[in-house]
């Protein structure tokens, strides 16, 4: 399809000239001498790059470009203008416009500039239609199930999505869903149009964390004025940002990412002064509940209670066992397209599947569908094609029997044995470590590259 590029000018010798100009472009060129007529036919269809000139009677630029930006805000804008004043400059680009160009034109500058105009709206229309289909992935409706338990889910991410943005913390077992119920509050929420940062708090050290999130001051040696290093709250700012395993940040930091995601400022290591900043957090914990946060982790009561009921517990699989088709069947239809066959579940190997127990979880059934799909010769999963359940594995040092679910590949089953090894030391490095008969070393790499506690 060619792209449209659109003229306005009340000037018509500048408008001939401009789309003779434009005429070897390969893009159909619409010119209007009447911002009115301009904006009856963009009501209709927007073209892909708009050049307007800044002065006319009618209306000015600035006010077409207003209704334009309140519509598609991903159109390239140029404005034309006789004034080459730097306060015209600063009102057009706050205005929203992309590029500025005064008069007279030069004939090979203004074609570059509408061309990397072109650029930049086929750029902004694959982003926008790539979040517009993160935004469809992650709507409510894909926290499939009819259970209590999916509906109070459901409300839950409602109620964050349309409440003011305030510091969320979703608490749940590992591969409960709860990454996928974050993900769905940011593209569902006024954030969407802003960064989405994830980050890991028990992979940046202690001593590191506050300039790592907050920012810092840094001041030359020579004696000049300090810079500010901005951190990930700042850079974040009209965004998202979800903090995984958050009980590992000081306490100091977590505090400050409240007050931050409260609306609230942060104050860079080192500076005297607040910087505000306009950021949705989410705190995301592979724990059961508030009580095991509390006593397990030695969390500030008195934060939690500043959080209040913002704390949403996502169950585990387990408890919504009559979920589980309609789960199981979301996530067949998620991968038809990819996999290009439609697959369906035959009534015993759903059966199974609703009585199996699911120790880890969501996660886990997929991983289990994944596996049955490629195994079944049809379109078809029967029982043949399910592998369930758990086989035993037992530590040599400690001669404890680890449940290891079966059918994980050789890199996963390393970093479950890890898992359950640091459960059973209750995360002491130094005993999971001597019984793994690795460094410490060695085991902080394995939980950086399995994200274990």
């Amino acid at each position: 399809m060619r792209n449209q590029i659109s003229i306005i000018d009340d000037d018509a010798h500048m408008l001939r000239y401009l789309g003779k100009v434009l005429s070897t472009s390969g893009a159909d060129v619409l010119l209007y001498n009447s911002p009115q007529r301009f904006l009856a036919s963009f009501e209709v269809s927007g073209p892909d790059v708009i050049v307007l000139d800044l002065l006319m009677p009618e209306m000015s630029g600035i006010d077409v470009l207003q209704f334009v930006r309140k519509r598609r805000q991903h159109i390239p804008v140029i404005m034309l203008t006789t004034e080459a004043k730097i306060e015209t400059a600063v009102r057009a680009m706050k205005a929203g416009v992309d590029d500025y160009i005064t008069k007279p034109i030069d004939k090979d500058e203004f074609v570059l500039r509408v061309r990397r105009a072109l650029e930049v709206g086929a750029l902004r229309s694959s982003a926008k239609s790539e979040l517009l289909a993160k935004r469809d992935r992650f709507s409510v409706t894909s926290i499939v199930g009819e259970s209590k338990h999916a509906r109070k889910l459901r409300e839950e991410a409602v109620k964050a999505i349309s409440a003011p943005a305030r510091p969320i913390w979703i608490l749940g077992e590992y591969g409960a869903g709860k990454r996928h119920l974050a993900r769905v509050i940011h593209y569902g929420s006024a954030a969407i149009g802003g960064l989405l940062a994830t980050y890991r708090a028990n992979q940046i050290e202690p001593d590191e964390q506050r300039a790592f999130f907050l920012g810092q001051m840094n001041r030359p040696s020579d004696g000049g004025t300090p810079v500010r290093q901005r951190g990930v709250l700042e850079q974040a700012d009209g965004g998202t940002v979800i903090i995984e395993h958050p009980e590992k940040l000081e306490p100091s930091v977590l505090r400050a990412f409240y007050d931050a995601g409260s609306g609230h400022g942060i104050r860079p290591v080192g500076s005297n002064e607040d910087i505000p900043v306009n950021v949705r957090v989410i705190f995301v914990s592979d724990v059961a509940d508030i009580e095991a946060l509390t006593e397990k982790h030695n969390i500030d009561p008195d934060l939690l209670r500043d959080i209040g009921d913002s704390v949403i517990q996502v169950p585990s699989l387990a408890k919504r066992p009559e979920d589980i088709p309609d789960l199981t069947h979301f996530y067949l239809e998620e991968n038809s397209m990819r996999r290009m066959r439609n697959f369906s579940v035959d009534e015993e190997a759903m059966a199974r599947l609703v009585s199996y127990a699911w120790p880890h979880n969501i996660s886990e059934l997929h991983n289990a569908l994944d596996r049955a799909m490629l195994d079944a010769v049809k379109d078809v999963i029967t029982l043949r094609n399910l592998t369930l359940g758990t086989a035993g594995w037992s530590s040599g040092q400690t001669g404890t029997v680890f449940s290891i679910p079966q059918g994980l590949s050789i890199k996963d089953l390393q970093g479950e044995y890890v898992r359950q090894t640091l459960e059973f030391f209750q995360s002491n490095l130094e005993k999971t470590a001597a019984s793994l008969s690795i460094s410490r070393k060695t085991l902080w790499e394995i939980r950086k590259k399995f994200d274990l506690p």
